[in-house]
C-alpha cells in the first residue's frame, strides 16, 4: 500500500483528533484573551455577572491554546494552523475524512502532492480569514468563536476537483489503495 499525502492527513487528523479528546484540563475564560483565570464548566448567570466580562466564553486548554479565537489571533497566530487539525466531535472528524478520502485521494492523483497541498492549506487560510472577517463584521460574542476543523481545506478540494474534472468520475478508492479487497 502506497503511502499518500492524503493518507498521512488522514493519519494526522486522527491522532490529533484522539490526542484532543483526552485532555481533561482546565478550562479558561476568554476575556480579556489571554488571561488565564480558571472558569467551572458548569458556569452560571451569577458568575457571568461577577466576572464584570461582556461574555463569558469558556475553552479547554487545548481550544484556549491552539483552534482559532478570531480575538486572539494576533497574540496565538499558530492557531491559523492547528486549527485546521482539530474537531468538534467524530461526527465532525468522520465527514472531514470522507471527504479527503474520495475526493483527496483523487486530487492528489490528479495534481501531484506538491499542489494538492497548496489547494489544502490555502482553502483552509480562505476559510480561516473569512470566519475573522465575518465575526468581526457580526461583532458581539462572535469574535470569541473558535473556529476549528479543515472544512475549508476540504471545500478548496472538491472546488478544484469540479473545476480540473467536472464530469470526471471519482468513486474509484480500491485502485488507489484504500481497501485492500
Amino acid at each position: 500500500m502506497k503511502l499518500t499525502l492524503v493518507k498521512l492527513l488522514v493519519a494526522v487528523n486522527v491522532i490529533i483528533f484522539l490526542f484532543t479528546m483526552l485532555d481533561t484540563t482546565a478550562v479558561y475564560n476568554s476575556q480579556p484573551f489571554g488571561s488565564q483565570d480558571c472558569c467551572t464548566r458548569e458556569i452560571n448567570t451569577d458568575f457571568c455577572e461577577s466576572c464584570r466580562y461582556e461574555t463569558c466564553c469558556e475553552y479547554t486548554s487545548t481550544d484556549y491554546n491552539f483552534a482559532l479565537i478570531p480575538k486572539g489571533v494576533f497574540e496565538k497566530p499558530w492557531t491559523i494552523i492547528t486549527s485546521m487539525f482539530l474537531y468538534t466531535d467524530l461526527l465532525h472528524l468522520l465527514l472531514n475524512i470522507v471527504g479527503l478520502i474520495i475526493l483527496g485521494a483523487y486530487l492528489e492523483e490528479v495534481v501531484g502532492w506538491k499542489n494538492f497541498l497548496y489547494i489544502y492549506f490555502i482553502g483552509g487560510f480562505i476559510a480561516i480569514i473569512s470566519h475573522i472577517l465575518f465575526m468581526q463584521y457580526i461583532g458581539g460574542a462572535g469574535i470569541h468563536t473558535p473556529m476549528v476543523g479543515g472544512s475549508g481545506a476540504i471545500y478548496a478540494v472538491t472546488t478544484a476537483l469540479m473545476i480540473i474534472h467536472p464530469y470526471d468520475t471519482i468513486f474509484k478508492l480500491r485502485e488507489r489503495g484504500f481497501f485492500m479487497m
